[in-house]
């Protein structure tokens, strides 16, 4: 009905602006994640244009006899793309990987893969060759607390060339500004498809050439795009990893080379499958601090096992790793697990059984038990439980101090000192 679809479009003008920036907002936040992630995408947005929603929704309602549309909720319920967000990949194949990045960050709604079922021109005048446009679209909402948290938004994913065909094609024949398509421009819509079609199997066999080249032996890694997709490749996982700040916390230690990826990497796989047959291992760390928790804590703990010096150098530099001063603190704290004393090895696994977020410590007052007593006590008659539970609080504080204040290589030794004093001085109880 005329007069449904021209209140719609008065309250629709009126919302134009909410809806530009939902679209905005998830736009940027998907980009963001793409980009850490390492994967080369073109990302777009934007609210669905006021006059040619309208001239949609009235083509759509005579189609129905003026019947599709009773109520302005009806068009609501109709139109998922108000908001829409497209996302153009450099790769076809990154596909899955978006889909899981999609599905990790927003609340999933719905989803289509296309094609589907095979739909020829509604003249009949041309049957087509190909399968035409090949993609991936979501529904999604962003699930927070904002004002935006429950409006759905439409994401399609396709390659760079398959998006630029639909966009010729859609024009041209599903809302053509002067009549319908003819037969010779159907037949040439479908050769190019055809042509898009070949391009996207190129594109993957130049993603797959890509991965060839960096598996060379004495290849170092340009980018963190090329780190992404040997970390994929080698750990076989689709798992959201900030690939540009590992690449730019690879750099600065040196460790770009193939070679010395492979190795941490090789750690990581073994990890992985001793681990593949409890789900419960991997799942995501919820801590802002970590996009992928498990396997970039993995990564981060093996480094630190295989390069402590280059680690505790870096980190005395004052160097942030993930731009997050929390993993500045895990760092110190993962390459102390390997320190050649098992007294300060045990004060690490100590502060891991004492604070309820290991291993970070932020907030010492927070602990897993009621008390010291109830789990620790002094390791032998000349040291009193006070003098135990100072020891352990001091060392906690010396932990602390490392992401507020500089730290040094000094600092780094009177943090030793400290584990070695906690090790020998603390023991936890027997059951």
């Amino acid at each position: 009905m005329i007069e449904v679809i021209k209140g719609f479009i008065s309250t629709y003008s009126r919302e134009f602006d909410y809806y530009s920036k939902l679209s905005e907002l998830v736009g940027l936040k998907l980009e963001s994640a793409l980009n850490e992630s390492g994967v080369r995408a073109i990302v777009s947005f934007r609210a669905k244009g006021i006059e040619s929603l309208q001239r949609k929704l009235e083509k759509r309602d005579v189609e129905e006899n003026h019947g599709k549309y009773k109520v302005v909720g009806d068009i609501y319920n109709d139109i998922v793309d108000l908001a829409g967000v497209r996302v153009a990949l450099y790769f076809p194949g990154d596909i899955d990987v978006v889909s899981t990045i999609i599905s990790e960050m927003f609340v999933e709604l719905y989803s289509k893969t296309f094609p589907g079922a095979r739909l020829d021109s509604a003249e009949g005048l041309y049957a087509k060759r190909f399968d035409g446009y090949h993609a991936k679209h979501y529904r999604i909402k962003l699930g927070d607390e904002s004002r935006y948290s429950e409006t759905p938004v439409e994401i399609q994913i396709a390659s760079v060339l398959m998006h630029a065909w639909s966009e010729v094609e859609h024009d041209l024949v599903y809302k053509p500004m002067s009549g319908g398509a003819s037969k010779e421009e159907l037949m040439i819509l479908d050769e190019i498809n055809g042509m898009v079609i070949a391009g996207n199997i190129a594109l993957e066999r130049l993603q797959s050439a890509i991965v060839e080249r960096v598996n060379g032996k004495d290849y170092t890694f340009q980018n963190h795009y090329d780190l992404a997709a040997y970390i994929a490749k080698e750990i076989g996982i689709n798992e959201i990893i900030n690939t540009r700040a590992l690449y730019e916390l690879l750099e600065s230690l040196e460790l770009l080379n193939r070679v010395k990826v492979e190795e941490i990497l090789r750690v990581i796989k073994e990890l992985l499958d001793r681990v593949s047959e409890d789900d419960d291992e991997l799942v995501n760390h919820e801590d802002d601090g970590y996009i992928s928790g498990y396997i970039l804590g993995a990564i981060l703990d093996t480094i630190c096992q295989l390069y402590p010096d280059k680690v505790i150098s870096l980190v005395c530099s004052g160097y942030i790793p993930f731009d997050s001063l929390r993993f500045k603190q895990d760092m110190v704290t993962f390459v102390m697990r390997y320190h050649k004393e098992n007294d300060i090895r045990y004060a690490i696994f100590i502060l891991g059984k004492l604070c309820t977020n290991p291993p970070s410590f932020v907030e010492p007052s927070v602990y897993n038990i009621e008390s010291f007593e109830d789990i620790f006590e002094p390791n032998n008659s000349y040291v009193d439980f006070i003098e135990a539970h100072k020891c352990m609080s001091l060392f906690i504080d010396k932990i602390n101090n490392i992401i507020y204040e500089d730290f040094n290589q000094n600092d780094y030794e009177q943090l030793v000192e400290h584990a070695l004093l906690v090790g020998r001085n603390i023991v936890i109880k027997k059951a």
